[in-house]
């Protein structure tokens, strides 16, 4: 170290550069102690760490007496002493604790972020396996919907369908029937009709008496009356 070639050496360098070295350790707790300011533990043990570390600046500045590097005394009294390896040994546990706290609270921290990596993904995909239901009960009602559509319209169509096939039953029923009125008047009212109808003539051209004596006006009468009695039938039919 600088310390140890200053004191063997006696070089104005390793002076400097032990003095250097002192500087840089305090510019180095202040900075430990303004990144660790949330954490009471660590804070503790950085006072503490002052404390040994000015007891080890005391001791270095004891051992060399001016700026040029100069020792006093004899070489053995420039030697570390029993009190600053002990200084020395505090330091080292104290960094060592330091390091250990910084390094669990590093685990904590990563901890904590994978903990809040993983809770964001389940929340993500909890969004998207929602999402996913929301769209396939959608897509459900969308085609429950069309097949509702499409039977209205079959059964729309079917309705349609059968409403023409029964008119066009029905218009073929009542041809039929005026068919059938026809031909029932055809054969049996229209042949009382054309009977009556000679009758008719007959009185119409034969004598009065003759007529009276031949019974035709009731045999007219009766064909009348058939005619009447038909028509009848057939309408009831």
């Amino acid at each position: 170290s600088d310390r140890s070639l200053y004191l063997i050496t006696g070089s104005p360098t390793s002076f400097a550069n032990l003095q250097t070295d002192i500087q840089k350790v305090g510019a180095s707790e202040s900075n430990l102690r303004h990144l660790t300011a949330d954490n009471p533990t660590q804070q503790e043990r950085l006072t503490q760490l002052d404390n040994h570390t000015a007891a080890l600046i005391a001791h270095l500045r004891t051992e060399t007496a001016d700026s040029g590097g100069r020792a006093l005394g004899s070489p053995a009294d420039i030697q570390s002493t029993a009190e600053m390896i002990q200084e020395q040994e505090q330091v080292h546990q104290l960094l060592v604790a330091m390091r250990g706290e910084e390094n669990r609270l590093l685990d904590q921290r990563q901890s904590i972020q994978r903990n809040r990596l993983r809770q964001i993904f389940d929340f993500m995909l909890l969004l998207v396996l929602i999402g996913l239901i929301l769209t396939a009960v959608y897509l459900r009602m969308v085609y429950a919907e069309a097949q509702t559509a499409q039977r209205t319209q079959k059964a729309s169509q079917e309705s349609a369908d059968a409403y023409r096939t029964l008119s066009a039953k029905i218009l073929e029923l009542q041809d039929k029937e005026r068919r059938r009125v026809a031909r029932e008047l055809h054969d049996s009212v229209g042949q009382y009709l054309a009977v009556l109808r000679m009758n008719l003539d007959r009185i119409k051209d034969d004598d009065i008496l003759l007529v009276r004596e031949s019974g035709l006006i009731p045999d007219t009468l009766e064909i009348a009356d058939n005619a009447i009695a038909e028509v009848r039938t057939i309408s009831h039919l």
